[in-house]
């Protein structure tokens, strides 16, 4: 019996934490993480060869309301898509139809933050499990940020940067907004905004300071273009050269690419695609507390069943001198 309790306690711990909370241990390598915000229509055409040619990953942010609407320099789904399925990028969330959220009643903020998921799920596009704040708003915004926790594992703000940029290991926050005594926050990570004043001397800059640093290095693009980059545009011939810098980075054991939901996971030990989630997710260290507690009880309660059932089982045994007698 006391088995079979042990069992029922591990299979219990087992099936109740598919997360767990990552121990602050230095990293071994740098970490390049190349996001695309909003679902523009120069990821497709520029930035997919390129970056399956340096068999570097992608992640791509995308609103809702920016497909099938013939936009100019937008992707229609099928095209999104295809970002997914040929070239292997991963999809998160950007908002229903990229709106200011600090300006937002209740209601609004379910449909762009909540609703926007499932829609882009029902879409076909994967992981979906973490979320980009539209113009950089909410992320400081109490309200805002509870229904971000309720709905992702994670969330990814984003600003420009000079010659030093935001990076993260398992405890720090890294670079001009470095936060060196505390641990990061996955509802607040920094992605360095590249804009077409972003040289590529300042980004392969950024490269090196990740792999000396090892730590974890999250750029943010928006469109990509052949000739006459605009303010936040970028020229596929310089995002050529900072790839094929990152290449060279990871064949010599340094740099490693990963998506955004690797990122969370190598960082925080939160996972995008939770497997074992049987029957409640609890990826925190509070969820751990609560599925000891609940485990313990449940044992506790097999035992109290157990000895109750042997007692009302039980039979009256004869001495033995009235046996012999």
């Amino acid at each position: 019996m006391k088995w079979a309790l042990l069992f029922l306690l591990m299979l219990l711990a087992m099936i109740m934490l598919p997360a767990y909370p990552v121990e602050a241990q230095p990293l071994s390598k740098g970490y390049l993480v190349v996001t695309f915000d909003d679902g523009r229509d120069g990821a497709l055409a520029y930035a997919a060869p390129t970056l399956q040619q340096d068999g570097v990953k992608a992640t791509m942010f995308l609103y809702e309301g920016s497909l099938d609407q013939g936009w100019q320099g937008f992707l229609n789904r099928q095209g999104a898509l295809k970002l997914q399925n040929t070239f292997g990028w991963q999809f998160e969330s950007h908002s229903m139809t990229h709106p200011d959220l600090n300006h937002l009643s209740s209601g609004q903020l379910t449909s762009e933050i909540a609703t926007s998921k499932g829609t882009l799920k029902r879409d076909g596009f994967q992981p979906i499990a973490s979320f980009a704040y539209p113009y950089d708003t909410g992320w400081d915004n109490a309200t805002v940020l509870d229904s971000v926790r309720q709905s992702y594992v994670a969330a990814r703000k984003a600003s420009v940067f000079g010659n030093v940029p935001i990076m993260y290991d398992r405890s720090r926050q890294l670079g001009p907004s470095g936060c060196y005594s505390c641990p990061p926050d996955r509802y607040q990570i920094y992605g360095n905004v590249v804009t077409n004043t972003t040289s590529v001397q300042t980004l392969t800059g950024y490269l090196d300071q990740a792999a000396a640093n090892r730590a974890v290095l999250v750029l943010v693009f928006h469109q990509i273009v052949s000739s006459g980059a605009e303010e936040y545009q970028y020229l596929g011939s310089d995002l050529k050269s900072v790839i094929d810098y990152a290449r060279e980075k990871a064949q010599n054991g340094v740099l490693e690419s990963l998506y955004f939901s690797e990122a969370v996971e190598l960082l925080f030990g939160v996972s995008s695609f939770p497997t074992s989630c049987v029957l409640v997710c609890l990826p925190s260290v509070s969820g751990v507390v609560v599925a000891v507690v609940a485990g313990i009880a449940w044992a506790f309660l097999l035992v109290r069943w157990n000895v109750k059932r042997k007692d009302r089982g039980a039979t009256p045994q004869l001495s033995d001198d009235l046996a012999v007698a």
